[in-house]
């Protein structure tokens, strides 16, 4: 992590450690649908998805994190 960033090593760890939760499937359904930005990450082997976590930068892993959270919220109010 870069000195002056806004996102400590704690908090980056925990964050990449969500988003390869993320990248194996769905949390909401338990699949890997194709209108997720993570579709083709989750068709990865696992190596290969952490290389390309820990590729991320603050500002993608934000990105992800916010996506994320819009599209559960939408999905699981059934829209």
């Amino acid at each position: 992590m870069k000195e002056g960033s806004g996102t400590d090593e704690n908090q980056c760890s925990q964050i990449i450690s969500d988003i390869l939760d993320m990248a194996v499937v769905c949390p909401h359904d338990n699949t890997n649908p194709p209108f997720c930005p993570l579709y083709k990450v989750r068709k990865l082997d696992p190596n290969e998805r952490i290389k390309w976590a820990l590729m991320l930068s603050e500002e993608e892993m934000e990105d992800i994190t916010i996506n994320h959270k819009v599209c559960l919220d939408c999905r699981s109010k059934g829209r």
